[in-house]
């Protein structure tokens, strides 16, 4: 009887822990889908609307000196020019409360690829947008984007976007997005288990998808396509399918004509080497360390992160580390980690400062610097840096085709350079090694 008892109590604290853990997942959906609402974060909000006002006395200080305007209005100038800043105010107001943040896949090319390996992350950029007023009735509503910490308006690519471009989330779809029950149901049916993140995407300025990261899949529900669906019979809106297969559907579309402008998509389907065999050998030298990704060949390098790889594939980090309190870099100080391996490389000549004493450690580094920096680490200081890449492919370092889908440069890429490159004794004659 016992027995049966013991068994019994255990069936019972199993399913009862099996609820906790359903019930934690159903809250971490929630909490990840509510969290996008621009109205969630008061410090963010407050920016934003500090950043409007700013614009609009900056405004004001113009009109006020405008000569043109003066000649304009005359004798009622200012009254008129007052009428003017404070419409002007009105119209330039950020709505916050409806305002929410998106993922913009800031890197179209090899999306596909990227997705397939679980590495979309990385060619992703944070937005928040926000709706303000119309100029005249019966006007589009427009809208601003700002960078994720709400710092400036109209990043990147998405400048030209401004005051023209749709919302990411269509106004037909807020509601839905916002009926987390019934998205929740259609990821069960798909078969999601243990949720882990959530993310609204938006690609090309064209297609939304929202975005599911489950421990056993990746899902995508297409919320928005601006070519009406035409030409993807295979995907229907609202409906779960794999994230991959949405953006492999995309991408066989090829080109699309929208609101004047053709849209290419086939770059989603592009794909790189990973040159893992040239990754390996370096690991088993000890001159590429690995993260918590493993080799994580697909990862872009920013120029902080390319420099450190390179000090180290160059067997000086304890020299780069005996210097570590030394800086001459103005703007390290959100990677403060890389600090001693920036100093050495420019004792060496390897990189330099820009006229602002500058470093830009953040910014994705490109092939052409990457390549710079290796022929500088072997001696070479007198070179044209945007030449880079092609002097390594004039000699065999890389080929033309290689070149080209290093336009995104990845820890792949630059496995590949610094393998070839010690291969063919370049890098201050280090010691050449060759896989068995």
């Amino acid at each position: 009887m016992k027995k049966y008892l013991v068994l019994f109590i255990g069936l019972i604290m199993s399913m009862l822990s099996t609820a906790t853990v359903f019930a934690e997942t159903d809250t971490a959906l929630k909490e990840s889908m509510n969290s996008i609402w621009m109205k969630q974060y008061p410090d963010i909000c407050r920016k934003v609307q500090v950043l409007a006002e700013m614009d609009a006395e900056s405004y004001a200080q113009s009109a006020v000196n405008d000569e043109g305007l003066k000649h304009k209005y005359g004798s009622t100038f200012e009254e008129e020019v007052q009428s003017d800043i404070s419409h002007y105010k009105m119209v330039n107001t950020p709505n916050v409360e409806d305002g929410y943040r998106f993922f913009h896949l800031d890197i179209p090319k090899y999306a596909v690829q990227y997705a397939e390996a679980g590495n979309i992350d990385y060619l992703l950029k944070e937005y928040w947008i926000v709706p303000k007023k119309t100029y005249r009735k019966n006007q589009d509503v427009r809208w601003d984007f700002f960078d994720i910490n709400a710092d400036s308006y109209n990043i990147s690519v998405l400048l030209d976007l401004k005051g023209t471009a749709k919302p990411v989330i269509p106004f037909d779809m807020v509601e839905y997005v916002s009926n987390i029950d019934a998205i929740e149901e259609l990821l069960k049916e798909a078969g999601a288990q243990d949720f882990l993140d959530f993310k609204v995407i938006d690609i090309n300025s064209i297609h939304t998808v929202l975005y599911f990261k489950y421990s056993n899949n990746e899902y995508g529900i297409l919320i928005r396509d601006a070519d009406n669906n035409t030409n993807k019979p295979d995907i229907e809106h609202l409906k779960v399918y794999d994230f991959s297969y949405i953006l492999k559907k995309i991408g066989d579309t090829q080109t699309m004509g929208v609101g004047g402008r053709t849209i290419s998509t086939k770059e989603l389907l592009y794909k790189k080497d990973v040159y893992k065999s040239e990754a390996e050998a370096l690991n088993q030298v000890g001159l590429l360390k690995g993260n918590e990704n493993g080799l994580d060949l697909l990862k872009p390098l920013t120029r902080a992160e390319a420099i450190t790889l390179l000090i180290r594939a160059m067997g000086l980090e304890e020299n780069a580390l005996a210097n570590s309190n030394q800086n001459i870099f103005i703007d390290m100080y959100n990677t403060v980690w890389a600090i001693p391996y920036a100093v050495c490389a420019y004792e060496r000549g390897i990189t330099t400062e820009t006229e602002d004493g500058l470093f830009n450690p953040e910014c994705l580094v490109t092939a052409d610097q990457f390549s710079t920096f290796v022929l500088r680490a072997s001696g070479e200081h007198d070179i044209d840096y945007t030449k880079g890449t092609q002097i390594l492919i004039d000699r065999n370092i890389i080929t033309a085709e290689q070149a080209e889908t290093m336009d995104l440069f990845t820890r792949g890429d630059m496995a590949k350079i610094i393998y070839k490159a010690r291969e063919k004794g370049l890098m201050n004659g280090l010691q050449i090694f060759t896989t068995k």
